[in-house]
């Protein structure tokens, strides 16, 4: 068995076979390959112990524990202290000190520079059970952990939020960490299997938290009653190997390419191919004989961060056009491109809307809307413009003066034979907490359905209440942390209830187009 030492930084290996001893099975070849395993979270996964004076992972116990006829690989990272927000918006750092003067590195930065892994295990969210906090986007925190390994097509297995003494002290905790554990494992059997979870393990099955005498689980814990003992994270480590040695004999096709969850230039166009593998893995464009061919429709969504599907504080990207595109495949021929500028104002999108390169707030750029369509040489059918959330904050803006910038980049859309599809300003947790902006959002969103329902623009112009569609609840998986961004989850359901939507739309402007009208 051997390991790095603890003094260096994390992460660290463990292997099943000792180097240079007798047992040492020879080096790693084509028939032999190293199965490489990561074990990424906080101090439970550090195996914090005896007040810090000493880590026992549970990564060594399964390292020890998988067959060695098998070369094996388990790298350790596991932050004390770190909440799942601060893995996440860390995700990329080359260094990150924890609260037990040990340091480790981004999630992300592990997985891309530490050479390929076969899977990553990943247990946080204890520290996240704060007072006040809320399950779903806690849940919706964590999921983000696991979405930065898919994208970099690395398969994971989502460990629970492990029990401690506060569960069975305060009924109050012990909803919170029910909640949060619910809505992993619901999304870890459903949308997170389809995007690369093998499993869910409830972690709290392996070691239960028990502190009564003679309860054998109170070996598995330390006086603290947050940590596990030595003995709990072996037993954790060595009941995983048979269940992680059964993920490694099955077969499963690789995870879906997804360059534009990453981030970089826009626009960007959606693969189709394969994000409908990923919304639905059965899925494929249909095949269809000359007679069947479908509308073909070329679509562009415009906007801020809501349209980029800036999630996980802006380290990954999950647009609505993705699950949008995908449920229109069996009616429509459909290619479609995202622009969507971080942190910018409908006002300042009009104003640079002959810039050739505008930065945003996470560093991506995008050119201007009429320069986008000055420089594209085929023509787009219908734009989806969805903006202004991020002037409501300017008090000095008028509801009417959002309006009208956003009004004019429909009329630069218009003004190249394009219809568009006017999406209303989100609802967002400063919404319901600042009546100024709520009545901003309302104004804004009247004056642009008055609008777009007028008999001169509803031939050209759908107006979409977005509100209707998702509506903000705190406690819901489908609102980032900050309550102003959709999660992933929530980008995804925009898609697929605005494309039943607006399906009646895009079918007239398909027999348009086929006509030539």
């Amino acid at each position: 068995m051997t390991s790095d030492s603890d003094e260096d930084p994390m992460p660290h290996c463990f292997r099943n076979s000792p180097i240079g001893a007798g047992g040492y099975l020879g080096p790693v070849t084509a028939d032999r390959p190293c199965w490489r395993i990561l074990a990424f979270g906080d101090s439970l996964t550090a195996g914090f112990c005896r007040d810090g004076d000493h880590f026992s992972p549970y990564g060594k116990a399964l390292a020890e524990s998988i067959p060695s006829d098998v070369s094996a690989e388990v790298w350790v990272c596991g932050l004390s202290g770190a909440e799942a927000l601060d893995m996440v918006e860390r995700l990329d750092s080359r260094r990150i000190g924890d609260v037990a003067d040990r340091t480790g590195a981004g999630l992300r930065r592990i997985v891309r520079e530490r050479g390929k892994f076969d899977l990553v295990l990943i247990m946080a969210g204890t520290n996240d059970l704060e007072p006040g906090a809320k399950a779903g986007p806690i849940a919706t925190t964590v999921m983000a952990l696991h979405t930065a390994c898919h994208v970099e097509r690395v398969r994971t297995v989502l460990l629970s939020v492990p029990p401690n003494r506060s569960v069975t002290k305060s009924k109050r905790y012990e909803s919170l960490w029910i909640g949060v554990n619910s809505r992993l494992q619901a999304w870890a059997n459903s949308r997170g299997r389809v995007e690369g979870v093998l499993s869910y393990v409830d972690v709290g099955q392996i070691v239960p938290y028990s502190k009564d005498q003679g309860d054998p689980a109170t070996a598995f814990w330390e006086d603290d009653g947050l940590h596990l003992s030595p003995a709990g994270s072996e037993h954790l480590g060595r009941s995983l190997a048979p269940m992680l040695w059964t993920l490694r004999n099955t077969v499963n096709p690789p995870l879906p390419r997804r360059p534009y969850a990453r981030g970089g230039p826009m626009p960007q166009r959606i693969c189709l191919e394969d994000a409908a593998r990923r919304q639905h893995p059965a899925c494929a464009t249909p095949a269809r004989t000359a007679e069947e061919q479908p509308s073909q429709l070329r679509l562009l969504f415009y906007g801020d961060s809501l349209t980029a599907g800036f999630h996980a504080t802006g380290r990954l990207f999950a647009p609505y056009a993705e699950s949008f595109s995908c449920s229109l495949l069996s009616e429509f021929q459909v290619e479609s491109w995202i622009c969507g500028l971080s942190g910018l104002r409908a006002v300042d999108l009009h104003t640079k809307r002959g810039a050739e390169s505008i930065e945003d707030a996470v560093l991506r750029t995008g050119p201007g809307l009429q320069r986008l369509l000055q420089r594209d040489t085929s023509k787009f059918d219908v734009a989806f413009i969805m903006l202004g959330t991020n002037d409501l904050g300017k008090e000095s803006l008028e509801p009417g003066q959002i309006f009208r910038s956003i009004q004019a980049l429909h009329s630069e859309c218009h003004r190249m034979g394009m219809a568009t599809v006017a999406l209303a300003v989100p609802e967002s947790r400063a919404v319901f907490k600042f009546d100024d902006i709520e009545e901003r959002q309302k104004e804004v969103n009247q004056l642009l359905h008055q609008w777009a329902t007028s008999e001169e623009e509803k031939c050209r112009t759908l107006f979409v209440d977005t509100c209707q569609l998702i509506p903000f609840e705190p406690e819901s998986e489908l609102w980032e942390m900050d309550g102003l961004h959709f999660s992933a989850e929530g980008s995804r359901v925009l898609g697929l209830r605005l494309a039943a939507t607006v399906k009646p739309f895009l079918q007239r402007i398909g027999q348009r187009r086929a006509t030539g009208r």
